[in-house]
């Protein structure tokens, strides 16, 4: 359906009210739709739907043992705090929908600055003006009618691009093309889209809720607790049922009709069931919630996490995915403007096959060069010439008199700058007329067409009239696989080969340049199947390629350009670093093989020989690949035991083979792989490999239960799900386990988050198998002490409640490993508040506590079974805890010894798992090197770091990890010809 939009008349338009504002929306909720959006939200998850289930229970009061109130007042606070920490996220994205939306345009009818723009109004935008929609350029104060725009809020490129002065398609979300033609009569054009229809509005999405690697482990975990408590409630509801039939009909306080309700049977079960139900606490959620948003301010507030030439500081746009971060494993990243400087530099050159630049490494000062030029050597005349012309470069003169050029992309800028560094100076471009001035000449050219650049061709042309002599001449430039097989039949290019062969072997960046003399004829011929190719709507990517491959061939190649592209300071650092940590790194670029080759050795993302080996997968038909990438594959699964650093190249074409017939194979070898090198690819096969998939806090709760009926009074279980269970976790986010500095040292270290051994059902079995031992000592002992003394249920509860706070300060206090003002208050604040709470509680006569508290604390029975409670709970922790830091202690452990001892550590070597040893026979005692096959349950080994020698204070300096061997295999390419 056609959209045809009014210039300028927007009040009486009759497609006014057809189309929207120009507001723009990036909010997940509205005021409407925020509680049951939300709450949907909350209950997909499976730990939230089992809270409302419980709670749900508990409004039964014939098989509740406590107030529902115990249950529905935590779980309706949890979902508050977890909503409003989903609004706070909202009102920031309307903020910032808020701050775009009320940005100023000038509308040219009206001649006024407003921010309400219509569809058909006439917008006009100065130099560095934020383009407010999609717009259709009408015109320029360019003579050409031409404007630079940057499209990083699109794509993320900085480069500028070109818009030419339309019939248009209906809105869509693709934000690399838009296929119109310009109609000037009748005074309408066909589209005009402004906010949330806009390219960019479309291609945005919906926002989706994101869950974690650790929120998806805690739903397992919480759905076996369910299965471990279903078992129990079955076992428990039969004996219940059975003891029932058997013995309570015989006691007669019991008052058991003989003949019960059909669901009598499930009675004692269920009662059994919220009784259990306290294994998952609820304040589990809001406690990883705040403590998610407490980190991501940590990541706002950290001042070492700062861009020190523009002073910007690192901001955490999403608080509920912060903890992931240290689980990364692979990073995928572009090469230039990420890894680079995107700050070309022109360095070599090859001119009809000599060479310039190789001694001095600077092109423009070579002597045999500049000779060349004042003699006016045909040769580097018309080399020169393409480098000033080809391009799209506008440029301007400042008002100091000099020339400034306005490009396209960094290449341009570099080419054009070096051609007038060599004489051949680009001065000014009056509507299609350029004028150059080589030595003390001008000479005139008319551009008759531009075949713009696009990431299939790889080349660029223009057609241009020499105004001398009138010759027509195409002039094009690209990547040497566009240009050199498309060379006249009669030249020979196997010099230009070995030129950009050897210029990629230092990390340079080549294009060929080519010329070719046009008949006019041709020309005219060629001229009117291009204009019909660009004025279609059909297709016309494909129809304007197809008209240029007619035009681009039988070119005189002319020469090789190098152009150098500096990596950004302590790239090479960081990412040496990051490999330690376990990182696998990605490398996507549209670079030739051998320029990305030696980038990604300049960065430290392969080793070089003897420590590395790279291997290539490469092929131009499907069986070819296939081949490659299982042999690759093969080497990969046979080298993946050996301590070996081993890469993969793989080229575009190759890689767009593997992920179309080869999904399976590729990924298993992604993720085999610790370096991938992808060269000469396009932006839609980098957005390809994005798409495969490659691959805390732990809460305490040793809460006892009695058959039956509960220990413990409702406002007690409130206060301990909400409160006393809360507050030393949210404080834990203080918690160091190691120094930044012991973690920069030593980044291998991150193997343990990578790998799940903080959080797995390993770890997890451990802490509930310590909460159950604590729930038992706390039940005997409360139950045994006060057995013969005549005392309430409220007060063996009230023991038993006391109990499990004092064992949960130790706890806490036992696992912290860094303490600070506030962990302090935290935990022993807490045990104050319990007393605190429970003697106001305990004054109140319609509490069902009074003076309760006041009572036990003058016992002394009640202090000592406090001190047994604790002695019986923490003894045995402390044993297994001591026996571990010193006999079998981690990694973690074994620096956290070396931070506080300030001493030497004696080796490892007789304390490492079997499994461990068996790998690392041949290595040094304290390195630590990584596994292949990472087991969640068993130490990860770690990768090798160089020799460290590290002073702990005044006394002999800690030699923790120690160089590993050398790897005697060769670094070897495994090419074609193998």
């Amino acid at each position: 359906m056609k959209r045809f939009v009014y210039i300028n008349d927007d009040e009486s338009s009759p497609t006014h009210d057809l189309y929207c504002d120009n507001r723009i929306s990036n909010r997940k909720y509205t005021l409407l739709n925020f509680l049951p959006k939300n709450l949907m939200e909350q209950f997909s998850r499976f730990m939230n739907q089992y809270f409302l289930l419980i709670a749900c229970l508990q409004l039964w009061s014939l098989i509740t043992p406590v107030n529902p109130a115990s249950t529905w007042g935590p779980l309706i606070f949890i979902f508050a705090v977890s909503a409003t920490k989903e609004a706070w996220d909202d009102y920031n994205r309307y903020l910032s929908d808020k701050k775009a939306n009320e940005k100023q345009v000038w509308i040219v009818r009206k001649g006024i600055k407003k921010h309400d723009i219509c569809v058909g109004n006439l917008v006009w935008l100065r130099e560095n003006d934020e383009v407010p929609c999609d717009l259709v350029l009408i015109g320029t104060s360019d003579p050409q009618g031409l404007c630079y725009i940057e499209t990083a809020a699109l794509d993320g490129e900085t480069d500028l691009k070109t818009r030419g002065v339309i019939e248009c398609p209906n809105p869509d979300k693709d934000i690399r093309r838009l296929d119109a033609n310009l109609r000037l009569f009748p005074p309408f054009i066909d589209n005009d889209c402004l906010g949330n229809e806009t390219k960019l509005g479309m291609s945005r999405g919906i926002p989706e809720p994101k869950l974690t690697a650790m929120d998806a482990m805690i739903d397992k975990l919480t759905g076996a607790i369910f299965v471990f408590q279903i078992v129990v409630v079955m076992v428990l509801g039969i004996a219940g049922n059975v003891w029932k039939d058997t013995e309570a009909r015989k006691q007669w306080y019991v008052l058991y009709p003989d003949e019960g309700p059909w669901y009598e049977l499930l009675v004692i079960p269920l009662r059994f069931e919220l009784l259990c139900s306290i294994m998952i606490p609820i304040s589990i959620k809001v406690s990883l919630d705040l403590v998610k948003s407490l980190y991501a301010k940590f990541i706002d507030w950290d001042r070492e996490m700062i861009d020190l030439e523009t002073d910007t500081p690192s901001h955490a746009t999403n608080t509920a995915i912060s903890e992931d971060l240290g689980q990364v494993e692979y990073i995928l990243t572009d090469k230039t403007g990420t890894l680079t400087e995107n700050k070309m530099v022109f360095r070599r050159c090859c001119i009809s096959g000599n060479f310039y630049g190789n001694e001095a490494g600077d092109a423009s000062k070579d002597k045999q060069l500049l000779n060349a030029i004042s003699s006016g050597s045909p040769d580097v005349v018309r080399f020169l010439t393409v480098m000033a012309i080809c391009n799209t470069v506008i440029p301007v003169q400042s008002k100091t008199g000099a020339i400034l050029y306005k490009a396209q992309s960094q290449d341009e800028d570099a080419l054009v700058h070096a051609a007038a560094k060599l004489n051949m100076v680009l001065v000014c471009k009056n509507g299609n007329i350029l004028e150059l001035r080589f030595n003390t000449s001008a000479i005139q050219y008319e551009v008759l067409e531009t075949l713009e650049f696009t990431s299939d061709r790889k080349r660029m042309s223009v057609v241009v009239r020499d105004c001398q002599n009138g010759k027509i001449l195409l002039l094009s430039k690209g990547a040497d696989e566009a240009i050199l097989p498309y060379a006249s039949p009669g030249q020979q290019t196997r010099i230009f080969n070995e030129a950009v062969e050897q210029y990629s072997q230092l990390g340079l960046r080549t294009l060929c340049l080519a010329w070719r003399e046009l008949k006019e004829d041709e020309y005219e011929e060629w001229s009117f199947m291009f204009r019909e190719a660009s004025s279609t709507l059909v297709d016309r990517e494909w129809r304007i390629a197809e008209v240029c491959q007619r035009l681009e061939r039988d070119l005189e190649v002319l020469g090789v350009t190098a152009i150098e592209d500096r990596l950004q300071d302590g790239v090479p650092e960081t990412i040496y670093t990051l490999r330690k940590a376990g990182i696998h790194f990605w490398m996507l670029t549209g670079d030739k093989q051998n320029t990305a080759i030696q980038i990604a050795l300049s960065c430290n993302f392969i080793s070089p020989e003897p420590k590395g080996q790279l291997l290539l997968i490469d092929g131009k038909t499907e069986e070819e690949v296939g081949r490659s990438l299982e042999r690759v594959l093969l080497t990969m699964r046979t080298t993946a035991s050996e301590p070996k650093d081993v890469a993969f190249v793989i080229d575009g074409w190759a890689l767009e083979i593997a992920l179309k017939h080869y999904w399976k194979a590729f990924t298993e070898l992604a993720i085999l792989s610790r370096t991938a090198i992808c060269c000469r690819v396009t932006p839609s096969q980098k957005a390809q490999v994005g798409t495969l998939r490659l691959r805390p806090v732990l809460k305490y709760d040793g809460c006892p239960s009695v058959s039956g009926t509960s220990l413990f009074n409702s406002v007690s279980l409130m206060a301990y799900n909400v409160f006393y269970t809360s507050i030393p976790v949210l404080v834990s986010v203080l918690d160091k386990d190691l120094s930044e500095e012991t973690v920069m040292q030593h980044p291998q270290i991150l193997f343990y988050c990578q790998a799940g051994r903080l959080l797995n059902p390993s770890t997890f079995a451990g802490w509930f198998g310590r909460s159950l031992f604590h729930a038992i000592v706390v039940f005997v002992i409360s139950i045994h002490a006060f057995a013969f003394e005549k005392s309430e249920m409220e007060e063996v509860g009230m023991v038993a409640l006391s109990g499990c706070i004092w064992l949960q300060a130790f706890v806490v206090t036992l696992e912290t490993n860094s303490f600070t003002i506030l962990q302090h208050l935290a935990i022993w604040g807490n045990l104050i508040a319990f007393y605190v709470i429970n003697w106001i509680v305990s004054a109140i006569p319609s509490s069902g506590m009074y003076t309760i508290m006041f009572r036990l604390c003058r016992q002394p029975s009640y202090w000592l079974t406090i001190l047994l409670i604790v002695a019986a709970g923490m003894g045995p922790i402390l044993a297994i805890k001591y026996f571990r830091y010193t006999y079998r202690p981690s990694k973690i452990n074994t620096l956290q010894q070396a931070e506080r001892l300030g001493g030497p550590i004696l080796s490892l070597g007789n304390i490492e798992p079997p499994q461990q040893r068996l790998i690392e026979k041949e290595v040094a005692p304290l390195s630590i090197t990584q596994s292949k096959n990472r087991n969640p349950v068993y130490e990860p080994l770690l990768s090798d770091s160089p020799s460290t020698r590290r002073s702990f204070g005044p006394g002999t300096p800690f030699d923790f990890f120690q160089s590993q061997s050398r790897l005697s295999s060769n670094y070897t390419r495994n090419c074609k010809d193998n």
